[in-house]
C-alpha cells in the first residue's frame, strides 16, 4: 500500500511532466522511447496533454537490443509513429564522433561521451524528419535526470542512501551529470530544442523528502509507475538500465578506442576513460 510520501510524489511528477510538455506547445513533440520506466512517463505525460507524439528510439547497425525491440511494441500499442535511429557501427566514424565530442562539446567524463554520441545521430534525424514533414520549430523531450531523483546508480545506493536529497541536490548541480552541458548545444547544431522534463525545479521539489525505499519499493521507480498506472498496465517496462549498457553494444563499440595507439598512445590504458582523460586534457588546453 503507498504511503503518503509516495502519493504525494507521483502526484506531482504526473502535474509536473504534462505541464512541461504544455509549455512546449507542440502538438506533435518528439519523445525518445526505450523499455524503461522514464521515457515512457513522458510519452504518457504527452498523451495526457492532448499531443500525438512522435516516438524515436536508437540502437546500433547490426544490434536489434531490449530497449529498441521494447520502442517497437510500444509505439505499436499506442499507435504512434515509431523513428529508427541507427548508429553506425564504423571505427573510423566513432574515432571522428568522439574527437568531435572532446573538442566541440567539451565531454569529459565517461558517461559524456557514450550516452551523448546517441543523441548526436537522434537530434539530426529529428531535424530531417521535421523538414520532411513540414514540422516547424521541432521539439524532443528525453529522460535524463530521473535516476538521480530515484538514487538509480551503484554509487548514489550505497554511499546516499541515508541522505537522499543530499545527492539530488549536489546532482543537479553538477554540469556533468545529466549531459546538462552538451544535450542543449548539440541540438542547437541540429536546429532543435531538447527538453528534460525530469530535470526541473518542480520535478526535484516532488522528491525532496522521500527515502531511496520511498521511491523504489515495492517496485523500482514506484511513483513514477504510480503517477501513469493506467498506461503502464498496458506495457512492458525493464528497471533502470544505463542505455549504453546491456545489449546495446554501444560500451563495447567505445572500447575499440583502447586498440587505437593514436588514441591510447602506447596503449598504456586498460581502460576507456583513461582515453576520455586524455582526449578532455588535450581539447581543455586548446580552449
Amino acid at each position: 500500500m503507498a504511503n503518503k510520501r509516495q502519493e504525494r510524489c507521483a502526484s506531482m511528477i504526473r502535474e509536473s511532466l504534462i505541464a512541461e510538455i504544455k509549455k512546449a506547445r507542440s502538438k506533435q513533440p518528439y519523445v525518445f522511447l526505450s523499455g524503461g520506466v522514464d521515457s515512457n512517463c513522458i510519452l504518457f505525460a504527452a498523451l495526457e496533454a492532448g499531443c500525438r507524439p512522435i516516438t524515436l528510439s536508437f540502437h546500433m547497425e547490426g544490434i536489434n537490443s531490449r530497449d529498441f525491440r521494447a520502442a517497437q511494441t510500444i509505439a505499436k500499442e499506442f499507435d504512434l509513429e515509431l523513428i529508427e535511429v541507427v548508429l553506425p557501427n564504423s571505427y573510423e566514424k566513432l574515432k571522428s564522433d568522439v574527437l568531435l565530442m572532446a573538442e566541440r562539446y567539451k565531454c569529459v567524463q565517461k558517461n559524456e561521451f557514450e550516452c551523448s554520441w546517441p543523441m548526436l545521430y537522434s537530434f539530426f534525424r529529428v531535424r530531417n524528419h521535421a523538414r520532411e514533414n513540414g514540422i516547424k520549430n521541432p521539439v524532443t523531450f528525453t529522460g535524463q535526470g530521473a535516476d538521480l531523483m530515484y538514487l538509480s546508480s551503484k554509487k548514489a545506493s550505497i554511499h546516499y542512501k541515508d541522505r537522499p536529497d543530499v545527492w539530488r541536490k549536489e546532482g543537479r548541480a553538477n554540469p556533468h551529470r545529466t549531459q546538462g552541458r552538451i544535450l542543449p548545444k548539440m541540438a542547437q547544431d541540429a536546429g532543435i530544442r531538447n527538453i528534460k522534463p525530469w530535470d526541473s525545479e518542480e520535478i526535484l521539489q516532488a522528491f525532496l523528502g522521500t527515502s531511496w525505499e520511498d521511491v523504489n519499493k515495492p517496485r523500482q521507480k514506484e511513483p513514477s509507475r504510480m503517477a501513469f498506472e493506467d498506461y503502464f498496465k498496458r506495457i512492458r517496462v525493464f528497471n533502470h538500465q544505463n542505455f549504453q549498457l546491456g545489449d546495446t553494444g554501444i560500451a563495447e563499440h567505445f572500447e575499440k578506442l583502447l586498440e587505437d595507439s593514436e588514441m591510447n598512445p602506447g596503449l598504456k590504458y586498460k581502460s576507456v576513460v583513461g582515453v576520455y582523460g586524455e582526449l578532455a586534457r588535450a581539447y581543455q588546453d586548446k580552449s
